[in-house]
C-alpha cells in the first residue's frame, strides 16, 4: 500500500507542478511559482542519505563522461533544431522575449538543477523497478507534459527528456544530466537572440547538419540504450 501510495506520490507532484505553471502562464509568465513547487518537493522528499551514491571523483573519467554527455545534448539540439528550421516550426521564428538577468540564471540554472532532482532523481528512486524502455519512455513522456505550456515543442520535451534520462543512468551521477539540461537551456537563450543569423546558417547547411548530427543522435542512443545501462540502486 505504500509503495502504491508513492508511486501516485509522484504524479500528484507533477499535476501540482504542472498546475502551478499554468498558473504562471497566465500572471505574465512569473517563474518563481513553479520553482517554489520543486524546492516544496525537494525539502519534502530529499533525505541527506538520498545523495549518498552521487558522491564523485573528478578525474580523468568524469571529464570524459562529463563531455560525452554534453556531446550527445548538442547533437540531439542541433538534429532537432534542423528539423525545426526545415520545417519552419513557429517556436523558430518568434520575436525574442524580454527576459530579465534574473529570468536568465532561473530557466538556466535553477530550473535544470531542481528539474533533474524530480524528474531524474526522485523519479527513478520511485519507479526504479518499471522494465528499462518504459522507464525511458514514461520520463520522456511525463517531461513533455510538464512542458505544455511553454514554448518548447512537445516532441523536443519528450526527447530531450529521454536523453537526459539515460545520461543520468549511464553516469549513475545526477550531476551530469544537470549539466547537460543547463547547457541545452543556454543554447536556446542563444539562439532566441541569434536566431536570424542562425536559422540562415542552418538553412544553408542543413543537410549536413542534419546526418551529421542524426547519425551521432543515434549512435548515442544507441551505446545510452542498452541493459548495461539500467542497473538497479
Amino acid at each position: 500500500m505504500e509503495k502504491t501510495l508513492t508511486r501516485y506520490k509522484f504524479f500528484i507532484y507533477t499535476f501540482f507542478y504542472l498546475l502551478f505553471v499554468g498558473f504562471s502562464v497566465n500572471h505574465g509568465n512569473e517563474l518563481l511559482y513553479p520553482l517554489l513547487v520543486l524546492l516544496l518537493i525537494f525539502f519534502i522528499e530529499f533525505k541527506k542519505d538520498v545523495f549518498n551514491d552521487e558522491k564523485f571523483s573528478f578525474n580523468k573519467q568524469f571529464l570524459k563522461n562529463f563531455f560525452l554527455s554534453i556531446f550527445f545534448s548538442l547533437s540531439i539540439y542541433m538534429l532537432l533544431y534542423s528539423i525545426g528550421v526545415f520545417f519552419t516550426y513557429e517556436s523558430y521564428e518568434k520575436n525574442v522575449l524580454d527576459f530579465s538577468i534574473i529570468d536568465i540564471i532561473t530557466i538556466v540554472v535553477l530550473y535544470p538543477i531542481f528539474e533533474e532532482l524530480f524528474f531524474r532523481k526522485l523519479y527513478f528512486i520511485t519507479y526504479k523497478d518499471t522494465k528499462f524502455s518504459r522507464l525511458v519512455l514514461l520520463n520522456g513522456f511525463v517531461f513533455s507534459i510538464a512542458h505544455i505550456f511553454s514554448d518548447t515543442p512537445l516532441f523536443h520535451a519528450f526527447i530531450f527528456g529521454c536523453s537526459f534520462f539515460l545520461i543520468y543512468l549511464k553516469n549513475k551521477k545526477i550531476v551530469f544530466s544537470i549539466f547537460s539540461h543547463i547547457f541545452i537551456n543556454s543554447l536556446l537563450f542563444i539562439t532566441y537572440y541569434n536566431q536570424e543569423n542562425i536559422v540562415m546558417f542552418v538553412k544553408n547547411n542543413n543537410f549536413f547538419i542534419f546526418i551529421v548530427s542524426f547519425v551521432i543522435t543515434i549512435w548515442f542512443f544507441y551505446s545510452y540504450f542498452n541493459k548495461n545501462t539500467y542497473e538497479k540502486k
